[in-house]
């Protein structure tokens, strides 16, 4: 009889289990949504200045990389 109330117990685990992660799948998407909105309103300045701060820490984490023996 043990065993019997040991599976009710996961059965009822299973769907909080799956609301968790339907919650959570729903909030990353809710995130991803709203950063594309966020940066379609940014202005050609602000995206050009980025682009150029990320080639920059591009440059300095390639010259910073340790060199392979060939």
């Amino acid at each position: 009889m043990a065993s019997a109330n040991s599976v009710r117990s996961e059965n009822k685990e299973v769907p909080i289990i799956r609301e968790i992660m339907v919650a959570t799948t729903m909030s990353s998407l809710f995130v991803a949504i709203f950063a594309l909105v966020a940066s379609s309103f940014r202005t050609r300045a602000a995206r050009q200045a980025e682009i150029l701060a990320l080639r920059h820490l591009l440059a300095v984490l390639q010259k910073n990389a340790p060199r392979c023996a060939a």
